[in-house]
């Protein structure tokens, strides 16, 4: 059950949840911009991946990390919150260090590495894990009240329930619109609207939208 807002750790909790939604949601902004800016790439890459090997591979590795301590360093609520959080901050840290397959983008493409077909593999199923482990967090572990449900938390239980519903559909239409000629990019679309469904989900924790009315007993 959460305390006042004027508990330090609580405060803590709040700006962590809420760095970690804005990382998340402008990461594939962040690449975009400076991969045209600093390696004069035009073109948006195949997946967010992918710009690894771009003017921005050092952005995209240091957002990774970023990410990663922020998970690691989040302790939650019970043990279950604790270990969902430090394995998805695994993941994330192993998604950076085992690099996709080589980006194709020749015009982009600044740093080139031994290709590993095992090394690509590891990488999809990293992410694939990661964003699996964060649905279920906003599905089942956000959701969950350890005290009074407000009508925020009503409402803020519904916003947790959509965005892990949007990150798992987002994962399964990646082959589906892969195999259809709909749209360019599918792969890096469906990334991104993946990483903005899990950063509005921790946004939404750390009291950027719904928050208790002063007065409510503070909730999960």
């Amino acid at each position: 059950m959460e305390k006042e807002f004027s508990n330090p750790h609580l405060i803590t909790f709040m700006r962590l949840r809420k760095s970690i939604g804005f990382l998340a949601i402008f990461f594939p902004l962040i690449l975009i911009i400076y991969a045209w800016s600093f390696g004069n790439c035009r073109t948006i890459q195949a997946a967010v991946s992918d710009y690894y090997y771009t003017a921005s591979g050092d952005i995209f590795i240091g957002v990774i990390f970023a990410i990663s301590f922020f998970l690691i360093a989040y302790k939650g609520y019970d043990r279950m919150d604790q270990w969902l959080t430090n394995t998805a901050g695994i993941c994330s840290v192993l998604i950076s260090l085992l690099p996709t397959g080589q980006n194709e983008d020749v015009h982009c493409t600044m740093r080139f590495v031994t290709e590993f077909e095992w090394r690509t593999t590891a990488h999809n199923l990293l992410a694939i894990l990661f964003f699996l482990i964060l649905a279920y967090m906003s599905y089942f572990q956000f959701t969950k009240s350890a005290g009074i449900m407000t009508a925020q938390k009503i409402d803020r239980n519904k916003v947790y329930r959509i965005c892990s519903i949007i990150m798992v559909a987002a994962l399964l239409l990646i082959p589906v619109f892969s195999a259809l000629p709909i749209f360019p990019k599918v792969i890096f679309w469906m990334e991104w609207v993946a990483l903005a469904a899990f950063g509005f989900s921790w946004l939404t924790k750390g009291g950027f939208i719904l928050v208790d009315k002063m007065g409510d007993k503070k909730v999960r």
